[in-house]
């Protein structure tokens, strides 16, 4: 049985790679500081908070971790469900909840300050987030699309409309291609589906 099945299994030994994981990060973070090259050309952030710039890199391991394994486990067996293993569920589940209280708090401080350019501070949130965004969707079309041998089983104005509504991220719910369902529930999750012709 491969390592990472045991991994999903095992409550403890998920901690004891998280924990791992991260004693080598810090160990080579730390020997990193002796570096005087390293020392000389590291940018400091002004007006930013680094403990938290720090929080989020441990909070994204801990949902890299998360979603590796859990997709591992879905590509081996086929079967997409909850995890048994409390640590690996708290490494997607706290991490994510974790994340949303740092930005609620970045987000007030900026809100909250004397005076707020409202127009910088979207068009900031849009410059980071979208390009990547729109990168990561026409990926996983081209992906799906590949795996269905670039054939459309529905119409090619209805296809438009599904890339559209993923690309806007409104009112998503279903990509359909030949065999293929690769379906966003009201949850966020996206679940993909062979069609009973596709598995015989």
């Amino acid at each position: 049985m491969p390592l990472i099945t045991h991994i999903h299994n095992s409550a403890t030994l998920a901690a004891i790679m998280f924990i791992t994981f991260y004693a080598v990060m810090l160990f080579f973070s730390r020997l990193l500081q002796f570096n005087r090259s390293v020392l000389t050309n590291t940018t400091r952030p002004g007006g930013r908070y680094g403990a938290l710039d720090g929080l989020r890199g441990v909070l994204a391991y801990g949902v890299m971790s998360h979603h590796a394994v859990t997709s591992y486990i879905y590509f081996t067996t086929g079967v997409w469900e909850w995890s048994n293993n409390a640590t690996l569920n708290q490494l997607g589940q706290s991490t994510v909840a974790l994340f949303f209280m740092i930005t609620g708090f970045l987000f007030t401080e900026k809100c909250t300050a004397p005076s707020v350019n409202w127009r910088n501070l979207y068009v900031s949130r849009f410059s980071r987030l979208v390009p990547l965004y729109a990168v990561v969707i026409l990926v996983l079309f081209t992906v799906v699309m590949a795996l269905s041998d670039f054939e459309l089983n529905v119409p090619r104005l209805e296809f438009v409309k599904e890339l559209a509504q993923w690309l806007e991220h409104f009112q998503v719910r279903c990509i359909v291609v030949p065999g293929e369902t690769l379906r966003q529930t009201d949850d966020g999750q996206i679940v993909w589906r062979r069609s009973a012709s596709q598995v015989a």
